[in-house]
């Protein structure tokens, strides 16, 4: 056999030996080594048309990527993409999803998002390792990952039961019992900006495993310090309650029902005098005291003598 003969064979087995590896390298040691083609390989380029909408694109050719582990992603011609399983307050980092190096990535990824044939962990992971392929840096994949995992589309099992009526031989209508399984959506609470500050933060001063993103979430992440605490320092985090706008502090302090009742109480005579010293009455030239605080059965001899009860020496002149 000629040698020109076994060319071809020697090609596939070249290209074999380039999209396979048995793990991601960033598993098993550092990945500052790491090369996009140890991350696997994509098949073709990225066919499609903008929408009329502006906003989404149609494949119109299908576009593989084969992961480390020799995984085929399809996705299939007429599948429509727009990059909306990357939640977007992210993109203030790493840019839009048809930008850059992991435009890629994203195509594939919002197919997975969209089919739900595999896990979420499954379709986020193989994100991660086709932005690596697409010569994504590290920490930028890392944070994409990290957006995703936490705060992208995650979608689990139901098993429902339903009554139908069958046929049965005799021609009589029966009822059955019919199990199906099906993917439903689990809703993620949006990031905040904070958020999306930490992630960045803890990717650049420590550079995590992909094992330890997936553990640190929402809960740990606002346990962290603030990156700009100043910054942040009104923003609202998820779950808060939020307070009426000029409305107290402490709940127990002035609550809005007790002032509208101050408001509403007609005031007593007495609150129209300070205790604490003389009102002069100009138009009259004299000066009233505060009132005196009367008992219960009525004006005492010395009020009498004084005048009209509760305003002495109102009206009469100052010797």
């Amino acid at each position: 056999m000629k040698i020109y003969h076994l060319l071809p064979w020697l090609c596939v087995l070249v290209l074999a030996i380039g999209c396979q590896n048995t793990e991601s390298p960033d598993s098993t040691s550092s990945a500052d080594s790491a090369t996009p083609a140890d991350f696997g390989c994509f098949e073709g380029g990225v066919v499609a048309s903008w929408d009329d909408d502006g906003r989404n694109m149609t494949l119109r050719e299908d576009f593989v990527y084969v992961d480390p582990k020799s995984r085929r992603w399809v996705a299939p011609s007429g599948s429509v993409v727009n990059g909306a399983s990357i939640p977007s307050a992210f993109w203030t980092l790493i840019g839009g999803p048809f930008e850059g190096k992991y435009r890629n990535a994203s195509v594939v990824h919002d197919v997975g998002c969209d089919d739900m044939t595999a896990s979420w962990e499954d379709v986020h992971r193989m994100f991660y390792e086709a932005c690596r392929c697409g010569g994504v840096d590290e920490a930028k994949a890392k944070m994409l990952y990290y957006a995703v995992y936490h705060f992208g589309p995650r979608w689990e099992p139901v098993t429902e039961t339903h009554i139908e009526k069958r046929q049965n031989e005799a021609g009589e209508m029966v009822e059955h019992e019919v199990t199906r399984r099906r993917m439903v959506r689990v809703h993620r609470e949006p990031p905040t900006d904070e958020e999306v500050e930490k992630v960045r933060a803890f990717v650049k001063d420590e550079n995590p495993k992909l094992s330890v993103l997936k553990k640190t979430d929402r809960d740990v992440l606002r346990r962290r310090p603030h990156p700009h605490p100043d910054r942040f320092r009104n923003e609202r985090q998820p779950g808060d309650v939020k307070r009426p706008e000029g409305g107290p502090e402490h709940p127990s302090i002035g609550k809005p029902e007790d002032v509208a009742k101050d408001r509403k109480r007609p005031a007593s005579p007495s609150e129209h005098f300070s205790h604490d010293r003389t009102h002069e009455n100009p138009a009259m030239g004299q000066t009233v005291q505060p009132p005196s605080r009367e008992p219960a059965g009525g004006p005492t001899s010395e009020s009498r003598d004084r005048g009209q009860p509760g305003m002495a020496g109102l009206g009469r002149p100052s010797r």
